[in-house]
């Protein structure tokens, strides 16, 4: 009988062993590609053209909120940013009316009676801020946009 032939079983034994060295192999790699393709999904999700200046935007990109939230931006600590503008759905915010510290580069504005806007309007609402970088001076002015929901 040729099943119960020593050679045979070493064959089949050493097709064993090649054949789970290569399964192992393709999961490997399998793994690789699938952990490579969630580091660049997950760098994508800030969306396009984000400045690498935004530390956070206050409140998120799409976020549902409530028409008194304060909006405002969050840059990264240097160098030291200058807020050239600063426009909640078009309106210009005069600078006398938010905060923004030097510090931390930390724009925030809050809604209230006797400010410029009294709160976000319902539904869609879109910030424009733009900003430089202290040392290069206003020619190096950056902008980011977004827009997010209030209820």
């Amino acid at each position: 009988m040729p099943e119960n032939n020593p050679r045979n079983i070493k064959f089949f034994q050493r097709l064993s062993s090649r054949a789970a060295l290569l399964i192992a192999v393709v999961v490997a790699v399998g793994g690789v590609v699938a952990i490579t393709l969630a580091v660049l999904a997950r760098e994508g999700d800030d969306g396009p053209g984000l400045d690498p200046a935004v530390e956070r935007l206050i409140p998120d990109e799409g976020a549902e909120v409530l028409v008194q939230r304060s909006v405002g931006i969050d840059l990264v600590d240097s160098p030291r940013f200058v807020i050239a503008s600063f426009r909640i759905n078009g309106v210009e915010i005069p600078e006398e009316e938010w905060q923004f510290s030097r510090g931390t580069n930390n724009l925030i504005y809050q809604f209230g009676d006797g400010q410029t806007l009294e709160q976000l309007q319902p539904e869609r609402n879109c910030v424009v801020v733009e900003f430089y970088p202290q040392p290069e001076g206003v020619s190096s002015s950056r902008q980011v946009n977004w827009c997010f929901n209030a209820a």
